[in-house]
């Protein structure tokens, strides 16, 4: 009987492993796929991101997650990647997808909507600052490694909580070793 229930133990702590195991692959999509688009390759998104095919290519644990979509297929902007985060500390992408911009919203109110909670900012209205994203925190990589976000390959001198975005607009989140030297 004591063997039964050792056994049985065993196999639920064995279970809850892999569960665990797999929820965490899941957090680190690479590509995301919109429904009803085309697959986007990796290398579409590096190119964004000034990398090479190589450097995102030697990533071996590559996830692709697929996001459920109201958006119609109608609209031009789904086949485009246009929200990304990046960790160039660890030099891999922590979520790559598709999420509407409206004309006016700002870089933090796109940042909280795409991530869903996944994040820690603080601040308000035009002044919003981003401790952590994705679970990796501010300085947790040196005492100046930190979130600095990109729109359409730029780094805009105001708060995420100004920039106000087009719904052409490419925002990329970068977690950065030296915030202060990009």
């Amino acid at each position: 009987m004591k063997k039964k229930i050792i056994l049985s133990v065993f196999m639920v702590l064995i279970c809850t492993g892999i569960i665990f195991l797999i929820k965490g692959y899941q957090q680190k999509a690479v590509v995301a796929e919109v429904t009803d688009a085309p697959k986007q390759t990796v290398q579409s998104v590096t190119k964004e991101n000034k990398s090479t095919s190589s450097d995102v290519s030697t990533n071996k644990k590559t996830t692709t997650t697929k996001v459920e979509s109201t958006i119609s297929s109608s609209d031009k902007q789904i086949n485009e990647i246009n929200f990304m985060v990046y960790d160039s500390v660890s030099n891999t992408y922590k979520i790559s997808s598709y999420v509407k911009i409206n004309s006016g919203d700002t870089v933090s109110q796109v940042t909280i909507k795409a991530l869903d909670g996944n994040c820690r900012a603080t601040g308000s209205a035009g002044n919003v600052y981003f401790s952590s994203i994705m679970g990796i925190s501010e300085r947790s990589a040196g005492a100046l490694s930190g979130w600095c976000f990109f729109v359409n390959g730029k780094k805009p001198g105001i708060s995420s909580g100004s920039y106000k975005l087009q719904p052409s607009d490419k925002l990329v989140w970068k977690f950065l070793k030296d915030g202060t030297a990009e």
